[in-house]
């Protein structure tokens, strides 16, 4: 038993060394232009962090606020996660499914998202392609937001994150970065656009 828990530790190591090269080595060189079909979504095997956040505005005035004040705006660089500078459209206006953008990082880095479902209640896209160090442990990712009225002048809001592994040997580095960067990346970022809501009054302005 304890032979087995120090190869996986050891493999589980040099996974990360070697991630930990290539992102160093390797530069994205040139936006990719992101026109191929996205990666088929998995079923399972995923690894999923759920946050949520009380947001001071009915959902009808938050929604309106919201679509003024995306949460990319809210979301700040953590560990291995770079800032985001900027989208740019590629296939329609980022109103419906289907419609799909190209989200600009630092350092030149990228990664193509695409709307799979959005109604009032829910907004559902799937990330894929990043140019950072994620693309060896990141096959492709699913984003949900939830947003239900609390009858109250309130609206929570609920955002999930699954991740689908690159290959079963990178599971454990996906989960500690889910862990050590992601999951608090969510959670701050849905806090600073709470605090943003609430400079406003729920206004919706």
């Amino acid at each position: 038993m304890k032979i087995g828990r120090l190869m996986r530790s050891a493999l589980l190591l040099l996974v990360i060394i070697g991630i930990g090269i290539a992102a160093v080595v390797v530069r994205p060189t040139g936006a990719p232009d992101y026109t191929g079909a996205p990666p088929e979504l998995h079923e399972d095997g995923h690894i999923e962090h759920v946050t949520s956040q009380v947001v001071p505005m009915p959902l009808d005035a938050f929604l309106a606020w919201h679509a003024e004040n995306p949460i990319l705006d809210f979301l700040q660089p953590r560990g291995q996660i770079p800032a985001v500078e900027g989208v740019t459209l590629l296939e329609g206006n980022w109103t419906e499914a289907g419609d799909r953008r190209r989200v600009n990082l630092a350092g030149g880095h990228s990664a193509a998202e695409q709307i799979l479902e959005r109604s009032e209640t829910r907004f559902r896209y799937q990330i894929w392609g990043a140019t950072t160090s994620a693309r060896y442990v990141i096959d492709h990712a699913e984003g949900i937001f939830d947003y239900a009225d609390q009858g109250d002048g309130t609206t929570r809001v609920t955002w999930t994150y699954r991740m689908a592994p690159k290959a079963v040997f990178t599971r454990p580095v996906l989960v500690q970065f889910m862990e050590a960067d992601f999951a608090p990346f969510m959670g701050d970022g849905l806090a600073r656009m709470a605090e943003a809501a609430e400079e406003v009054g729920g206004e919706g302005s």
